[in-house]
Parts: C-alpha cells; sequence; structure tokens
C-alpha cells in the first residue's frame, strides 16, 4: 500500500470514528431522562446535597437531566407539582399529607428529615420562655407556606388561642432581619434555616412544635400520580442519587456540597459558612427512633402512621384518612 492510500485509509478512520463519537455523544444525551425539581423556597443549606450530585455528575450517570428551581413557599410547590409543571417537590411531607386529602394528586416517594422542623425563632431577650409567654405577641410567617396552619395548631396544643397572638404574613426573605431588628416578637420558620443562617451572628432562641407534640415527618421529595406511572425508572434513580448526596453531605461532604452551591448558584447571595451551619442543623432532624440505621429517603410506614395520626388529632385532615394513601414505598432505598 502506498503512503497515499495509507493516509486515505487513516483519514476514513478518524472519520468514521469522529462520526461515531458524535452519534455516541447524541445517543447518551437522548438517553437522559429530564426531571425538574422545585424547591420549597430559595436555596439554602440544606438544598446542598443536589447541587453536589449537580456538580459531581451523579444525575447524569444514573441517566437524568435534572433542573432545579427556586420554590415560593411549600404550597406553592406542591400546586405546581400536582398541576404538573414540576416533576418533584422538596416539600414538607406534612403539607403534602393536607394536599392529598384536598385533592392535589401528590404522594411523598422518599423522607428526607423525620423529625418536624416547624417552630419560632426569637431574639434573646424577648422575654419568651414557654409557649405560653407567647400571648400578646407579634409573630411573622410566610405568605404561601403551611407554617400558619401548623402554628394554628400549636397554640391549641400551648392552650391558646389564634386571637392570643398577631400574626403577620410578610415575604420569607424579611424575616431573620424582622426578629434581629427587634421589629417583630418572632418568626415563625423552619428552625435549622435560621439556627444556621444565624450562627455567629445573633443569639436566638427557639420553640419546636415537635417538643409539644406536634410529631410528623418533614422534608422530602415528592412527585404527581402521574409522572410515577410516566418515569418509575427516573424516580428511583433519582431516589438513589439523593440519598447518596445527602449521605455523603451529612459525613464528610458538608463544606464541598456548599461550595457546589456557591459555584453554580452565585445568584443566591448567602455564603458557604452558613450553608453549612443550616445543614448540620438540618441534619439533627434527619432521624427518629423510626427511621434510625435507616438510609436517607427510606420511608418508614410507622412514622406515616405517626403522622397522619397527629394530623387528624390536630383537625387539619379528615378523621378517615390513610397513610397509606400519602406515599409510595415503590422508590424508597431499603
Amino acid at each position: 500500500m502506498t503512503s497515499t492510500s495509507r493516509r486515505k485509509v487513516v483519514c476514513a478512520i478518524a472519520l468514521a470514528s469522529g462520526i461515531f463519537g458524535i452519534a455516541t455523544t447524541a445517543a447518551q444525551a437522548q438517553a437522559l431522562t429530564k426531571l425538574t425539581i422545585t424547591m420549597e423556597f430559595t436555596p439554602g443549606g440544606f438544598h446542598t446535597p443536589f447541587y453536589l450530585a449537580q456538580q459531581k455528575g451523579w444525575f447524569k450517570e444514573a441517566g437524568i437531566d435534572l433542573t432545579i428551581r427556586d420554590g415560593k413557599g411549600s404550597a406553592n410547590t406542591i400546586n405546581l407539582v400536582g398541576a404538573g409543571q414540576s416533576d418533584l417537590g422538596f416539600t414538607p411531607g406534612s403539607a403534602a399529607i393536607i394536599a392529598r386529602t384536598k385533592g392535589i394528586p401528590v404522594k411523598t416517594i422518599a423522607t428526607i428529615m423525620n423529625k418536624n422542623a416547624y417552630g419560632i425563632v426569637f431574639k434573646k431577650g424577648a422575654q419568651i420562655r414557654n409557649a405560653q409567654d407567647l400571648k400578646g405577641k407579634e409573630l411573622v410567617y410566610t405568605i404561601g407556606s403551611m407554617e400558619g396552619v401548623f402554628t394554628e395548631s400549636f397554640l391549641a396544643s400551648a392552650k391558646l388561642n389564634k386571637s392570643d397572638v398577631k400574626l403577620m404574613g410578610v415575604d420569607a426573605a424579611s424575616k431573620a432581619a424582622a426578629v434581629v431588628s427587634g421589629k417583630t416578637d418572632g418568626a415563625i420558620v423552619p428552625v435549622p434555616f435560621y439556627v444556621g443562617l444565624l450562627a455567629g451572628k445573633q443569639e436566638i432562641g427557639t420553640l419546636l412544635y415537635h417538643d409539644f407534640g406536634d410529631r410528623f415527618i418533614d422534608i422530602g421529595i415528592i412527585t404527581s400520580d402521574d409522572v410515577i406511572k410516566q418515569k418509575p425508572a427516573a424516580l428511583k434513580a433519582f431516589v438513589s442519587v439523593m440519598s447518596r448526596a445527602f449521605t455523603y453531605t451529612r459525613n464528610n461532604g458538608m463544606e464541598e456540597a456548599a461550595a457546589a452551591l456557591v459555584a453554580l448558584r452565585p445568584d443566591a447571595s448567602i455564603d458557604a459558612p452558613s450553608l453549612v451551619n443550616m445543614f448540620r442543623a438540618y441534619a439533627a432532624h434527619i432521624d427518629t427512633p423510626l427511621s434510625q440505621g435507616k438510609p436517607i429517603g427510606y420511608i418508614s410506614e410507622a412514622a406515616w402512621a405517626e403522622s397522619v395520626d397527629t394530623l387528624k388529632r390536630l383537625d387539619v385532615i379528615p378523621k378517615d384518612a390513610k397513610a397509606a394513601d400519602m406515599y409510595t414505598t415503590e422508590f424508597s432505598p431499603k
């Protein structure tokens, strides 16, 4: 074979390889299943594992092209998922239970936090030592969230009426400043978020609804009945990656996960140390005795039964509601 012939053969092989490579890349891209997840609010510490998994390419390795969207309150997120405008939602399972009983077709497919994190934060010096000290106080809460609903129940368990406090609906972004400045007596919040946000900046006190008997599951992953039917393999892969990312972050990767969020969301205007403090505070709510020793994302049927019973006792869901209707263990890590 002449040198000219050899060059033609080499060029032909290279061209064929290039075309094959392009075709393979296109096929891989086509194979990815698109999923959109809407958070409950804007980026915070407990969102960092998702950005870690994005940065490391874990979702793509699992065949998922994931889009992460900010939320505007848990109720809004649930409505988007129920209406088919988001495949997944990152929101309290308790709120999803209430929504399900009202006809919104959502179910939880993974439980991340098994301990209710709702409560009240207040500036030290606000003369609040127990629930009864809230009488006559002003409390702000986020419009569009379930905070107001659960607070009414909490007040009742503390033998207070709604009229005993002044509840003011505000934008979520204004609550921390309102507490720190003393413009309000307290804020109804996911307590770990504010504990982490204000760590080292402001000494605050907290009252957790969980400690007053309002025990129900908290943050988890929800989806719609339609997506469960249409994308079961993608949901299974998503939950697996999510569980891996949260476990990695909790065990040894808080700083790395925080750095990933800062890198991928520079518009979030939140510093890495605050994200680490937030995640650490949230991590204390991941397990209860009913989920201890199980992987993150595991759905404890006993915990769900307890949650539904609590919500019935608080008169926020019908007495005939069944826990098994609110979740599916089809995608739960074992």
